[in-house]
């Protein structure tokens, strides 16, 4: 097997981790997005989306730089909003 594959391999797999840890993320994100329901609070919380793009910023070792970071952060956090205001849909 070349060089290559056996990268292209390891990048596969840990492309199936991180599918998922995101569904992990997401069904979580359903139970907050019901609890939030019933408290009668937003769903969308700019506060809590500040706090966690502070975090990622402060955890990420590279070699992607925070603004990658965070716009992938981005992409998750509205991707969970997203579900969270859609699930009666589901």
């Amino acid at each position: 097997m070349s060089k290559l594959i056996k990268l292209r391999n390891k990048i596969d797999s840990i492309d199936s981790e991180i599918i998922t840890l995101l569904n992990k993320r997401a069904k979580n994100a359903l139970k907050i997005g019901r609890v939030k329901k019933m408290e009668s609070k937003n769903i969308k919380d700019g506060s809590r989306e500040s706090s966690l793009k502070q975090n990622i910023i402060l955890q990420n070792e590279g070699p992607i730089d925070n603004n990658s970071i965070v716009k992938i952060y981005d992409t998750i956090i509205e991707s969970m909003i997203d579900l969270q205001e859609n699930e009666s849909q589901i």
